[in-house]
């Protein structure tokens, strides 16, 4: 797999990490609402929610510390009885995801996480767009209005 791959895997387990999140953090707002009435009336329970959700992703998609790894001490027998049977052995392990043709294959997740990153950025831009176009429109009624900008506070 590529660097890139990689990521996009990545970017699947935070998407996935954050909408569980999410749902979590949802539910037990729910539950406090129900019990506490006077919390639904406040806005700190929700913006505690979004922190909640955005530092998961955030920490989800943040690099893994690597782990040390420790190889096991064992003997190698260099005879040539071993070698000539060592050659028929089967594929490594590393090996398995590779054609009958000889290219490398990609997994079904990274074509999956490659679906996700590329569903996410084509609604991402979207909402972008739609933005610009709301922004242009208040823009356009500001200027037909003759308002060059809001009054200050305090002042007619």
């Amino acid at each position: 797999m590529s660097a890139f791959d990689l990521f996009t895997v990545r970017f699947l387990l935070a998407s996935a990490g954050c909408l569980a999140a999410g749902l979590a953090v949802w539910g037990a707002l729910l539950l406090c609402r129900r019990w506490l009435p006077a919390l639904a009336l406040q806005r700190t329970g929700w913006l505690l929610g979004q922190v909640v959700v955005a530092l998961t992703f955030v920490l989800l998609l943040a690099p893994q510390a690597r782990p040390m790894h420790a190889l096991p001490v064992f003997e190698v027998d260099l005879s040539p009885d071993t070698a000539a049977a060592g050659s028929a052995s089967p594929a490594p392990l590393g090996m398995a995801n590779v054609h009958p043709g000889g290219a490398p294959g990609k997994a079904w997740l990274a074509h999956a996480a490659l679906a996700w990153l590329a569903m996410y950025a084509l609604v991402l831009s979207c909402y972008w767009c739609a933005w610009r176009k709301a922004s242009a429109r208040w823009r356009g009624w500001y200027a037909w209005a003759g308002v060059s900008r809001l009054p200050a506070p305090g002042r007619p």
